[in-house]
């Protein structure tokens, strides 16, 4: 059973102060932040089609398709990892502090998934 509590004050049921808010405000402000940077880069599920996936059948086994990343694949990927360190740095947060966050919201994640 729950230990009883008094209610919170009311300047904590103010939206601002509640946590579902800033974990909300939060993901707009990252979505915000890595669209323009994501949009040149083209990112789509028709990797094959844009020569940056190659797709063939396995030599032992027809029924299994091996995937590979092509050299524009692999360029595209270098670009990814700078938008990555870019949106990091727009965090002004160090990477071990980014790194403490992203596990304290998994953790929270999963505690709220059980």
């Amino acid at each position: 059973a729950m230990p009883k509590s008094n209610p919170p004050p009311a300047a904590n049921l103010l939206l601002d102060k509640q946590l579902c808010f800033a974990l909300y405000a939060a993901s707009l402000a990252m979505t915000k932040t890595y669209r323009p940077l994501l949009a040149p880069l083209s990112l789509t599920r028709k990797l094959v089609a844009q020569g940056l996936l190659a797709r063939r059948r396995s030599d032992d086994d027809d029924r299994v398709v091996l995937i590979s990343v092509t050299p524009a694949g692999q360029a595209l990927k270098r670009r990814a990892h700078a938008v990555h360190a870019q949106v990091g740095c727009s965090t002004q947060r160090s990477a071990s502090e980014r790194k403490a966050l992203t596990g304290a919201l998994q953790a929270l994640r999963s505690a709220l998934s059980a």
